[in-house]
């Protein structure tokens, strides 16, 4: 009835729609909203000359106000929410439900005429406005996001050049938390369609693991970010980065480049020299240091040049070079490479008093012992079944009673140095090249530090080395002589031409029947005879031989095995 009363009311003596009611009481003009969020105003005309207020204006005015800030800041028995609700889900406005203009960005909503049209395009048109908001916030220097791929392209504005700690494992969650601060609403959203709900078996909720949810949206929103602004590149170029270290065809790149995942080919390549440049500083400054202590490992690399286009001047080739390393040894005592003390404990030369009694006295029977019980117990525990429960019980064994002097579990340092196009196997070159590598660290002839530095290789390297020291021992000064050079033979290639030394004396004819042969084991497995027997496969060759031991010490009688 009030409603009756109320409509009559509206219709009849203000002569009114109900839509006019509603304007009439939110209505606002531009100019007061500006006035009550920015402040007073002085540039328009009606704020310089504002019309003349009767006591009455005023008194309508302010109650007015009263009314409409009760209801908007939602101190009634119904606030706009509920109301808004009950515009949208009524009735009278569900023939409109499968307009065209539902949740529309193309027509603004103020000129839709429909409630639940037009509320739809209210909610789509200020979330896209939002969205847009926290994009532009997203891509602004101060976010994070931005990476300058050279010197030449930093620039003033606080945008920092890419180095190697911006790229790794923490470039993710990196990523992810910026645009988690920036864009909370893009990151919601995204997570909402990246995700279902999750499914629930016997009260348990399964976990996802594949395409987690939150590793594709940052990748998703990074695209997004890029392809706005192309500075803001962080993990693109890590992407890019990994397409590159993986050698991927350059096809890749350009359809990365083109969908927004990543910089194009150019780009990547440019940010790896500039990388390698603050490389190179950071790895010459450790080597110039004398507080600190490194190490190099080198090998001869080969790549194979096959020409598919046979054509005068083209010919096959192989490529011959040596590759390094250079490792940080953090812990060491820097005092154990002077080079004072060699010369000292050379001159003292003892040496002489060597026997194989002080030799013998050197060994510590006791681990050696230790070590070769827990080698039965290891094979044990691991080829019975039955025993299994025992692998981490022998594993700790190792860890206490077995360790000698164990190192704290840290990764090493490793920086790549800039390889040489010499052949080892040649006196001279393989000279040039350590005066190459040595370079790369700040050592020179006419400036060098007075210390050893560890050279690792493989036998034929090690052998090289003490015969360049030989035939340079009479040059000038300690860098020119390799004095400083301290050859050390990698135990690694030690135990793999220990492997070959097995395999070529050991395999055995193809159909030997001989039970001690590691071909006639081979055979019983399936397992086929190496291509050469002088080079074996290190890993496969490893595993091999090692399960054929197990083998003799379970099943061989009165050996300790089972049999």
């Amino acid at each position: 009835e009030k409603l009756d009363v109320f409509f009559d009311f509206l219709s009849e003596d203000l002569k009114w729609t109900y839509g006019e009611l509603l304007h009439h009481t939110f209505w606002q003009d531009k100019s007061t909203r500006r006035a009550k969020t920015s402040g007073p105003s002085t540039t328009s005309a009606t704020k310089k000359h504002p019309p003349p207020k009767t006591p009455d204006d005023t008194r309508r005015a302010k109650r007015h106000a009263q009314h409409v800030q009760h209801f908007l800041n939602g101190r009634g028995s119904y606030g706009p929410a509920s109301i808004v609700h009950d515009w949208f889900h009524h009735s009278s406005g569900r023939h409109a439900r499968d307009s065209e203009l539902m949740y529309t960005t193309a027509v603004p909503y103020t000129e839709i005429g429909p409630a639940r049209p037009a509320l739809s395009a209210f909610a789509a048109q200020i979330i896209e406005r939002k969205l847009v908001k926290e994009a532009e916030d997203a891509v602004q220097v101060s976010s994070g996001l931005h990476v300058a791929i050279s010197k030449k392209t930093a620039t003033a504005d606080g945008v920092k050049e890419a180095n190697w700690r911006d790229i790794g494992a923490t470039t993710m969650p990196h990523v992810q938390g910026i645009i988690e601060k920036h864009q909370p609403l893009t990151w919601h959203y995204m997570l909402q369609i990246a995700t279902r709900k999750p499914r629930v078996r016997e009260g348990v909720v399964a976990v996802r693991r594949k395409r987690p949810p939150r590793a594709v949206a940052t990748h998703a929103i990074s695209s997004l970010n890029f392809s706005r602004s192309s500075d803001a590149r962080l993990l693109p170029c890590a992407l890019g980065m990994l397409y590159f270290a993986s050698s991927a065809p350059v096809d890749l790149f350009r359809y990365h480049s083109r969908t927004g995942n990543m910089p194009a080919y150019t780009s990547i390549r440019r940010m790896m020299r500039a990388l390698s440049d603050q490389e190179a500083k950071e790895t010459e400054a450790h080597g110039r240091d004398p507080t600190t202590v490194g190490i190099i490992r080198l090998d001869n690399v080969q790549n194979y040049l096959l020409q598919r286009d046979r054509r005068i001047g083209r010919e096959n080739k192989l490529n011959i070079g040596i590759a390094a390393t250079y490792f940080e040894a953090e812990g060491v005592d820097v005092e154990a490479f002077d080079l004072d003390d060699k010369r000292r404990c050379l001159a003292d030369s003892p040496r002489k008093d060597l026997d194989v009694h002080k030799l013998l006295g050197l060994l510590d029977n006791e681990h050696i012992e230790m070590v070769g019980v827990l080698q039965w117990l290891y094979v044990l525990v691991h080829r019975i079944p039955e025993l299994a429960h025992m692998k981490s019980h022998v594993s700790m064994l190792y860890r206490t009673r077995a360790a000698k002097q164990p190192l704290p579990v840290k990764a090493t340092k490793t920086r790549p140095l800039a390889a040489s196009g010499m052949n080892e196997t040649i006196n001279t070159e393989l000279k040039e090249a350590l005066t190459d590598f040595f370079g790369q660290l700040g050592q020179s002839k006419d400036d060098f530090l007075r210390r050893l530095f560890a050279v690792g290789g493989d036998g034929l390297t090690y052998e090289k080395f003490l015969l360049l020291k030989e035939y340079l021992q009479f040059h000038e000064n300690e860098f020119e002589s390799l004095e400083t050079l301290e050859p050390v033979l990698e135990w690694w290639h030690m135990e793999w031409t220990d492997l070959n030394r097995i395999f070529e004396n050991h395999w055995g004819t193809p159909l030997s029947r001989d039970p001690s042969t590691l071909g006639h084991s081979a055979a019983k497995i399936g397992r086929k005879t190496p291509p050469n027997l002088k080079k074996v496969d290190y890993y496969s060759g490893v595993e091999l031989a090692y399960l054929v031991l197990d083998v003799l010490r379970m099943g061989t009688p009165g050996g300790g095995g089972m049999g």
